[in-house]
């Protein structure tokens, strides 16, 4: 099917952002996970003894309370 030189720049354009979409979308995606898995690694640290880490829970609660307040 023949299309105007219009509808085809037009088609185009419109894949073109749908492209650029979805890679800003995994881009983000990507690193929302990086994010997750650098806090995730700091919740897991643990002392000698065995017991969890408290600075990194306290700094992340802390964090949480402030963007709260912020917002």
């Amino acid at each position: 099917m023949n299309r105007c030189s219009c509808c085809q720049a037009a088609a185009a354009a419109e894949r073109e952002a749908a492209v650029r979409a979805a890679a800003e979308h995994r881009a983000r995606v990507a690193e929302a996970e990086a994010r997750r898995r650098a806090q995730g690694a700091l919740l897991r640290k643990r002392t000698r003894k065995g017991q969890p880490v408290m600075r990194f829970r306290i700094d992340k609660l802390l964090g949480q309370l402030q963007a709260e307040a912020g917002a």
